[in-house]
Parts: C-alpha cells; sequence; structure tokens
C-alpha cells in the first residue's frame, strides 16, 4: 500500500509540475497578447501606452546588446559598423536584432521557474540574477558570432542562426541549472533528499 501510495504522490508531483509550466507558457502568451507583436503599429495594440513603454525597453536592450557585440567585435579587430538594430561587418550585410532576439521569453520562463522551486528565497534572487545575466552574455556572443559568421561563412547563417546557437544557449542554462542544483543550496538539497 504504501508504495502505491509513494507512486501516487510522485504522478501528482509531476502532474502539478506539468500544469505550472503550461501556465508559465499561457502567462507569457497572454503578456504578448497585452503588450502586442513588434509588427504591429503601438497605436493600433490594446494598450498603446504600456506596449510603447514596452518597446522603449526592447529598443534599449537592443542598444545595449548590438553595441556591446560591436564593442566586442573592435577588440577582436573587425571592422565592424553598428547602426540602430544592425550589426555587420565591412560591407557585407550582417545582422538585425529583431524583439524576439532579444531572449526576454526565455529570461521570463526561466525566472518563473526559478520562482517556483524549491530553492531559499535568497538562493533564488542569487539563481535569477545569475540566470539573467547569464542569457544576456549568451545573446552578446550569439549577436557577434552571427555578425562573424555573416561576414566569413554566410551559407552557414542559416544554421548557426537557428540551430547552433539555441542549442549553445539551452546547454548553457541546463549546466547553469544543473550545477545550482547540484553545488548549491544544500539546505534544499538536504529537504529533497528526505524520504517521504
Amino acid at each position: 500500500m504504501t508504495t502505491i501510495a509513494a507512486n501516487y504522490r510522485k504522478e501528482l508531483a509531476l502532474g502539478k509540475y506539468l500544469f505550472i509550466l503550461i501556465l508559465i507558457w499561457l502567462s507569457w502568451k497572454g503578456i504578448i497578447w497585452v503588450l502586442g507583436e513588434e509588427l504591429i503599429p503601438i497605436e493600433q495594440r490594446m494598450f498603446p501606452e504600456l506596449s510603447a513603454v514596452w518597446e522603449s525597453f526592447n529598443v534599449w536592450l537592443v542598444t545595449l546588446l548590438v553595441n556591446t557585440s560591436h564593442f566586442i567585435l573592435q577588440v577582436l579587430g573587425y571592422q565592424v559598423y553598428a547602426s540602430g538594430r544592425d550589426l555587420w561587418i565591412g560591407q557585407v550585410p550582417g545582422v538585425n536584432v529583431g524583439n524576439y532576439c532579444l531572449g526576454l521569453q526565455l529570461m521570463y520562463y526561466f525566472l518563473l521557474l526559478m520562482l517556483v522551486s524549491g530553492f531559499n528565497r535568497k538562493y533564488k534572487a542569487v539563481a535569477m540574477i545569475g540566470g539573467i545575466l547569464l542569457i544576456n552574455a549568451l545573446n552578446i556572443v550569439r549577436i557577434a558570432g552571427l555578425t562573424v559568421i555573416s561576414f566569413e561563412a554566410p551559407k552557414y547563417l542559416f544554421l548557426a542562426h537557428d540551430h547552433l546557437f539555441n542549442i549553445l544557449v539551452f546547454v548553457s542554462l541546463f549546466l547553469f541549472v544543473y550545477f545550482l542544483i547540484k553545488y548549491g543550496d544544500q539546505q534544499f538539497l538536504k529537504e529533497s533528499q528526505t524520504p517521504s
């Protein structure tokens, strides 16, 4: 009887976790529905004033990421140019950073998953800040890398953009969470390993 009860508790916990994942995904869809897609003019969105603030934040983040990538490529010796959302080397077309490229959706998912994790509050805060910094650092590497690929080997740009850098980001985040769990919050580990 205890085996059945233990299995039931495990399945219930898994079901609860999957339900939370679906809620997190739906909440992001709701946020984008309220704020509006990048391609829709701000005046035509549901809440134009709120969308204007959102777009201002996106422009600020694009500027930060493009300028940092620009600086890194200059340090590496490339004759790189930046204008607004565009970054390119020499006279070769480079990359254009859209709102979807900012990693905001990934940051949102990561933050909410950390919030619902079993870590203590202080550790959650450290993990959330570390995750945001890691995602942005990886995004800078991605933007700079795609700019170099568009210059050096443009035929591989699609592969790098759609697959290579996505794999790099997700593997890096997976390893970050793995090390958070393995070497981080010892109190959480002790609580999670005690039998029910």
